[in-house]
């Protein structure tokens, strides 16, 4: 059995100014059984390598009635926050993915994200050359 750690940080409460570490957001501990992960066609999990916090996420964390959030899509309070970042394909059932693969794109503050076709981030991902990457770290 292949159960991971999967911690994660998720959206306590809509920032009202500047967030705070403790008012707005909350780690969690949680795990992922990825080896009885049963993925539907299209879906993949993966291991977040790589996360970059760029000020759209502060947009993202708006309460959703607010002017801004009604045109695009925010973080609700308990799920996880969003942000770009690189991953590793680990389980896929995507025939754009293999596992090993490095990909980019939106992505979970958390360990491991688990990908399904619904999401508008699916088709967002961009394959990293592993080549062009041979002599530098991430």
């Amino acid at each position: 059995m292949t159960v991971k750690s999967n911690k994660g940080v998720i959206l306590k409460a809509y920032p009202k100014g500047i967030p705070e570490v403790d008012e707005n957001f909350e780690l969690v501990h949680r795990t992922i059984n990825i080896e009885s992960l049963n993925l539907k066609e299209n879906e993949f999990i993966l291991r977040n390598l790589c996360l970059s916090i760029d000020p759209y996420v502060r947009i993202t964390l708006q309460d959703p009635t607010s002017i801004i959030m009604k045109y695009g899509k925010g973080v609700l309070t308990g799920q996880v926050v969003n942000g770009i970042g690189v991953s590793e394909v680990v389980k896929t059932n995507n025939p754009n993915y293999k596992v090993g693969d490095l990909v980019y794109g939106a992505i979970g503050w958390e360990e491991y994200s688990h990908i399904k076709p619904d999401d508008a981030s699916v088709s967002s991902f961009m394959l990293v050359n592993k080549e062009l990457l041979k002599d530098t770290p991430l």
